[in-house]
């Protein structure tokens, strides 16, 4: 039976989305439980090195409350579901970006490998400005390499840059 006009029907909850909210909180819990097991000298105690692993675990737990609202909500709708079509040329920029990226990251090194995951994702995204995009991304791979490795003393790949490093 139809509701009558101007009244809303709750949606039903939509089970696969539930159960992938659950394991994203499950996900997070196992890597709280983690993050206990973390021994921390006592020399590193003011760098606090567990920082980065609480932030992830929020980031996780945070995904996996808006997944659970979304479920309970009655679950997301597909490209098709909301008459959209995949932009198959952006997703193949984006994915090649990141693969490129995971694949050249022990080889090439951290600052390598985030170069072109950025260039990547910056062209599918619709970015033409390849200069431009090019000195973003070492400024920021830069940046976040020197972050990790001096400011929380935590080593990455230096790959082919060895020498400038």
């Amino acid at each position: 039976m139809m509701p009558p006009a101007g009244e809303l029907r709750r949606p039903s909850i939509a089970w696969p989305e539930l159960g992938v909210a659950l394991l994203f909180l499950a996900a997070a819990a196992a890597l709280l439980s983690g993050l206990f097991e973390i021994k921390v000298p006592p020399i590193h105690r003011k760098s606090l090195p567990t920082v980065i692993p609480m932030m992830v675990i929020g980031a996780v737990a945070l995904v996996s409350f808006g997944l659970l609202l979304k479920a309970i909500r009655g679950g997301w709708r597909s490209a098709d579901d909301m008459g959209e079509k995949i932009d198959w040329p952006t997703l193949a920029w984006v994915i090649a970006g990141i693969v490129l990226g995971i694949l050249l990251y022990r080889p090439g090194g951290f600052i390598v490998a985030s170069v072109v995951m950025f260039m990547g994702v910056a062209r599918g995204f619709g970015s033409r400005a390849i200069l431009r995009d090019l000195v973003i991304a070492i400024i920021l791979a830069v940046g976040v390499y020197y972050g990790f490795t001096t400011g929380l003393g935590l080593p990455l790949p230096q790959g082919v840059l060895a020498g400038l490093l």
